[in-house]
């Protein structure tokens, strides 16, 4: 494992390099202010530029390489000067051209702090060289080589068979607390997964969000489903890394050296299943696999329809989008969904366009994410937009009952999980499996 994805070393974290390659890897918008977090994720170029090192394979490489993330604090007006690339390639994030970092004293240029450790609470001030530069052509390419994602697609026989139990019918779905991340699960009577839905974690600057949750339910030997490549959808499985042994079904789409390396994890163990490309919906029993239509790596990854049964044998569906935009689904404006989890933790969607809620007694929207985000997710505009889409929140108009809003952060003596009937006459199933009752929902 890349000591950089070690969960047991984030108190013990590897030095910073003086020197990086980097990608822009996500930006975020900071509340109240015109600034925006920006993050770069990267690998030691001094190391990089040892041929020895470029000789190794692929499974020594990731594990050995020394990958480091970056964040800066950035006005929109200053973000293209500084990074020495286009704006809109700033908000692709990942796809944009590889840069090269010449990390200094944080005195002695533009702030920022770089983490050696994803699971690091805090990292370590310092300061980079602006404008960035771009490293020579060759090097790039040679970047660009090491770093893709160079595996077949997978058959929709291979991933109906990585399903496994996932298409019988569930008894409804969890929505974990997990911090400023997302995880969710179809589960059966016992409360057990039957297929998780991102299995992520918080990390570096929002790790004072993280619950806690450390061991996850795995008896049904369930496969993951994940959205998009980004950590909070993705790094539970660094912490309880029996998950790296269970098959993974991916989008393919750019990555940058941490997720490339977490990927090498799932390779080592013959648990990558790539979602095959442009392909049509696929429909596995109780749950339809889709990939998602915009550009930027929110939008472009998979989305779950999961679908199951009240105790009057109607059917209902519920939608589990990651971070892409209910617009960015194909076919979204096409089902009457019982159930939402809120996109990309509550933050501003960039369409404004959301689903009509059915009013039924089990209706639910969830927001998942972690209290006291820098991000102030959920926003108050994804609140209001919902809300008036029949999405009752309480925090948006209290006289009105019920509520049809959860939240993960809502804590009450213990995790926030949020569990989601097909009925609404089923009550929350207790977990009491993997010798760990820490899964049972709280909320309903």
């Amino acid at each position: 494992m890349n000591p950089f994805l070690n969960f047991d070393r984030r108190f013990q974290p590897p030095l910073p390099p003086r020197r990086l390659y980097a990608q822009v890897e996500k930006i975020e918008p900071l509340p109240a202010t015109q600034q925006f977090s920006v993050r770069l994720d990267g690998v030691d170029a001094n190391w990089f530029d040892q041929p020895l090192n470029q000789s190794l394979g692929d499974g020594d490489f990731f594990a050995r390489a020394p990958l480091a993330a970056v964040e800066l604090e950035l006005v929109e007006p200053d973000a293209a000067g500084i990074l020495g690339i286009a704006w809109d390639d700033i908000l692709e994030g990942g796809a944009g051209p590889w840069l090269t970092i010449e990390l200094l004293p944080p005195t002695h240029g533009y702030p920022a702090i770089i983490y050696t450790n994803v699971f690091s609470p805090e990292g370590s001030s310092t300061a980079v060289r602006t404008p960035l530069a771009q490293p020579p052509a060759r090097r790039s390419t040679q970047l660009r080589r090491r770093f893709s994602l160079r595996a077949p697609k997978a058959s929709l026989h291979a991933i109906r068979h990585a399903l496994g139990g996932a298409t019988a019918s569930s008894d409804g779905l969890v929505v974990y607390d997990i911090g400023q991340g997302n995880c969710n699960a179809a589960v059966n009577s016992a409360g057990q997964p039957l297929l998780y839905f991102d299995f992520g974690s918080p990390y570096n600057s929002q790790m004072h969000t993280w619950s806690g949750l450390r061991q996850f339910c795995l008896c049904q030997q369930p496969a993951i489903v994940l959205s998009h490549w980004d950590l909070d959808h993705f790094a539970s499985a660094n912490i309880d890394t029996r998950a790296l042994s269970r098959p993974w079904i991916v989008p393919r789409q750019r990555l940058g050296p941490t997720h490339r390396a977490f990927a090498q994890q799932l390779k080592n163990n013959n648990c990558l299943l790539v979602w095959p490309k442009r392909s049509s919906p696929g429909a596995f029993g109780p749950i339809t696999i889709l990939e998602c239509g915009g550009t930027t790596i929110n939008d472009s990854g998979l989305a779950v329809i999961a679908e199951g049964k009240d105790r009057s044998g109607n059917t209902h569906q519920a939608l589990l989008p990651g971070d892409a935009r209910y617009t960015a689904v194909p076919g979204y404006n096409t089902h009457t969904f019982l159930s939402l989890v809120s996109p990309h933790h509550g933050a501003q969607m960039r369409s404004s366009w959301t689903p009509h809620c059915p009013g039924l007694t089990q209706s639910r929207l969830v927001h998942s994410f972690g209290r006291g985000n820098s991000f102030r997710h959920p926003r108050d505009i994804t609140r209001q937009r919902h809300q008036a889409s029949g999405w009752n929140d309480p925090r948006i108009n209290p006289p009105r009952h019920p509520s049809r809003v959860r939240e993960t952060a809502d804590r009450n003596g213990g995790y926030g999980h949020v569990f989601i009937p097909w009925d609404s006459a089923t009550a929350i199933p207790p977990v009491n499996c993997c010798g760990n009752g820490s899964l049972t929902p709280t909320q309903t």
